[in-house]
């Protein structure tokens, strides 16, 4: 399966200098300085690797085969290093250090290794092998993501080069993606908590390039497996495990994504999205998707009111993944239907 051969060259990428993040980026001697170690695991690599940090009951999934056998596969650009402790740019530093104890608590939950585990998290890749009707030689890329947090520079443009460069070893024709917006508002909206905890200040450090996202069970039977305390899997509530961490780390990837615009938070895919696909994956629940049912009409369809008022909002974002040689084609939502039936710009890029 193509799939397997590209999460193979992905997770071995870093092993190369050609390949790694230490021979793509133009600041060699501040990545090397501050520590970093950045290296892409799978979301099953992570839980396996970091579970003390997560959840209770996180040993009983990795005690699973953890094969993935479905047309997901999520790729997390993890920071390795155990000297680096946090993502704090210098001027943050100062201004966390200067700040009360509540502030210096909500700060660390966004920067800090050690409070939270998803901050060594720089950036993550979704992607679908054959969406749609698209065929076997088909990848999508359903989101993209840097982290807000991080303060290292091109993080999207190198995972980008990565999924294009290792997609075509391993067989593809063809990468598709859809470029989501806020334009049509459909998902779940930032909280009344995290709005008011949200300052300008702490997103001075945004990376400006336009790195992206786009957007767009459970059955776990014949185990008799024992742990330590000769308690077996037949007792613990594998379902509920499964939800408690598809729950945590789809809210954590989700708030990673944040951008501003004009000081306002935005988010251009839902945390339900990206739960949906995580429980896929852990459960290992291999069911294709139904296919959406496509919007004909001129306000809703692609190319109508609400397609253009996307693609305006999405311009730069666009001009982004056309410098990657990413062309729009409306079959790909039309036809091939590889997305949801929301009508933002499809773009697929030949290889």
């Amino acid at each position: 399966m193509s799939l397997s051969k590209l999460t193979k060259y992905m997770k071995h990428s870093h092993k190369d200098k050609q390949t790694s993040f230490t021979g793509f980026t133009k600041d060699a001697k501040k990545y090397t300085d501050r520590g970093w170690n950045l290296k892409f695991m799978t979301i099953n690599n992570f839980i396996e690797e970091y579970q003390g940090f997560i959840q209770d009951g996180c040993e009983y999934l990795t005690s699973l085969d953890k094969k993935n056998d479905t047309n997901y596969e999520i790729y997390l650009l993890v920071d390795i290093s155990e000297d680096t402790k946090h993502t704090m740019s210098a001027d943050m530093k100062k201004k966390y250090r200067k700040c009360g104890k509540e502030r210096r608590l909500r700060l660390d939950q966004k920067y800090n290794y050690e409070a939270n585990i998803f901050n060594r998290i720089h950036g993550f890749v979704i992607v679908q092998h054959s969406p749609g009707l698209s065929g076997d030689k088909t990848l999508a890329i359903n989101v993209i993501c840097s982290s807000n947090y991080t303060t290292i520079k091109g993080i999207g443009t190198y995972m980008m080069n990565r999924v294009i460069d290792y997609s075509s070893q391993s067989g593809y024709k063809d990468i598709v993606l859809e470029v989501g917006s806020d334009a049509i508002e459909h998902y779940e909206s930032e909280s009344e908590e995290e709005s008011e905890e949200e300052s300008e200040e702490e997103y001075n450090e945004i990376d400006d390039e336009a790195e992206d996202y786009f957007i767009e069970s459970k059955d776990v039977g014949g185990l008799d497996i024992e742990n330590d305390d000769n308690e077996s899997l037949y007792d613990i509530d594998i379902d509920q495990i499964t939800e408690d961490v598809c729950d945590i780390i789809s809210d954590e990837l989700w708030k990673k994504s944040v951008r501003h615009r004009n000081s306002i938070p935005y988010y251009s895919f839902g945390s339900v999205y990206v739960y949906s696909i995580l429980e896929a994956i852990i459960s290992n629940n291999t069911v294709k998707d139904p296919l959406p049912d496509i919007i004909a009409n001129e306000e809703h369809g692609y190319g109508g009111y609400y397609y253009n008022k996307s693609k305006r909002r999405s311009s730069q974002l666009i001009k982004y993944y056309e410098s990657f040689g990413f062309k729009e084609d409306p079959n790909v939502h039309k036809k091939l239907k590889c997305f949801s039936e929301l009508p933002f710009p499809s773009l697929k890029l030949a290889l």
